[in-house]
């Protein structure tokens, strides 16, 4: 996933962040408000929730997605990952965050469409 053999991150044509162009690809599957999130609203300030019958898979599937061409690193307290952007934007991934689901956080440095967020990926209730 990320900077290759030569450890030099992947460029991006027009000045767009890295996370802008992924979320284009990835609008099919995971759509996006015009405001820049992806899911729905959560029931906490700030958080956005997307629905699965595999919410694991789903996060992992997510993350692959939106942080491809960003430089991978194991967070610092061995709970999940992040991948790095030459603008400084970062993506983090956890299987398991402190409500227990997986989440997937997006910090955004350079401004564009996507939008500074976090996302919980959530069993669809039958």
């Amino acid at each position: 996933m990320g900077a290759g053999n030569s450890g030099h991150f992947k460029g991006t044509r027009g000045g767009r962040s890295r996370v802008d162009v992924n979320a284009d690809k990835m609008s099919k599957r995971y759509p996006v408000t015009q405001n820049g999130y992806f899911g729905q609203l959560g029931k906490n300030s700030g958080v956005r929730v997307i629905y699965s019958t595999s919410p694991i898979w789903t996060a992992k599937h997510f993350y692959l997605q939106i942080s491809a061409g960003g430089h991978e690193v194991t967070l610092s307290n061995g709970r999940g990952k992040q991948a790095i952007f030459p603008d400084g934007s970062r993506v983090i991934i956890r299987l398991y965050s402190k409500s227990g689901s997986p989440a997937v956080e997006i910090r955004i440095i350079k401004s564009g469409h996507i939008k500074t967020q976090k996302i919980h990926f959530e069993e669809r209730k039958k």
